[in-house]
């Protein structure tokens, strides 16, 4: 779990720095915890612009844990490695994004995000999470954009302006 918290904080790893991120991440995407499974994923999200390949070609265990996982914590961790890939891939291998498999992963994660935040009901803490980590993909439009601004509605109009309204970081209100 504490790998989790710094892997946030890396800046330019190097190789073998990586290669422990990601090999600890895969022990962790296997093991009972929800927890470990949860920081796993965190792990995966911070690495993967330094590990495209290595993450994608976890895409299948990725899409199994999305699939099997009821925890709110690792949906929202994996709805943020989701928005990663596809802002990684959507960049172009000119900015350091794009794999070889670009459109294929987009794809991928687009189905993974449709399936755990806007095709079924989810907990208020996971939907504000969500609409915070994937409001720059709307830019995808389409079917996404429509499905962001329905669960955006959704919320009560407290808890929209707190999305929507600048102010100073979390001032004084709460989630309710």
């Amino acid at each position: 779990i504490c790998l989790g918290i710094i892997a946030d904080d890396e800046t330019n790893p190097s190789a073998t720095i990586v290669d422990l991120y990601i090999y600890y991440a895969a022990i962790g995407l296997g093991l009972p915890s929800p927890h470990v499974r949860a920081a796993s994923v965190g792990i995966l999200t911070a690495m993967f612009p330094y590990a495209k390949d290595e993450v994608s070609g976890m895409l299948p265990q990725i899409i199994r844990l999305s699939n099997e996982e009821t925890w709110w914590e690792v949906h929202a961790n994996l709805l943020s490695l989701c928005c990663t890939i596809i802002g990684h891939n959507s960049q172009g291998p000119r900015f350091g994004g794009s794999t070889e498999h670009a459109e294929e992963e987009i794809a991928v994660a687009i189905k993974m995000v449709n399936k755990l935040f806007f095709d079924t009901k989810i907990p208020k803490m996971l939907a504000v999470w969500g609409l915070i980590t994937l409001a720059p993909l709307t830019s995808i439009g389409g079917e996404f954009a429509t499905s962001y601004v329905r669960l955006l509605s959704s919320l009560d109009a407290d808890d929209r302006s707190l999305l929507l309204e600048p102010r100073p970081f979390m001032e004084d209100r709460k989630l309710r």
